[in-house]
């Protein structure tokens, strides 16, 4: 999928990978509110997992490349 195509998934609250990234553990969210203050301005993160399996993460900011924008590798999950 290219990034377009998942753009209204991560609006909604749902995350996206690249098969190109070396970890399958790697995803990307966008958020629109922190610390349930509705004003403040929306922003990528990507979770970058603590263990081995993936279950856990820590989020930090995250700006898409333009390899990242023009990349058809991406998938929803």
């Amino acid at each position: 999928m290219l990034f377009e195509q998942i753009l209204p998934h991560l609006r909604i609250g749902g995350k996206a990978q690249r098969a190109a990234w070396n970890n399958p553990h790697l995803w990307v969210n966008l958020q629109y509110q922190f610390h349930d203050v509705t004003t403040g301005l929306p922003f990528f993160y990507m979770v970058y997992p603590t263990k081995p399996d993936g279950s856990a993460g820590s989020r930090v900011p995250w700006n898409p490349s333009n390899t990242d924008l023009l990349s058809g590798d991406w998938s929803i999950s």
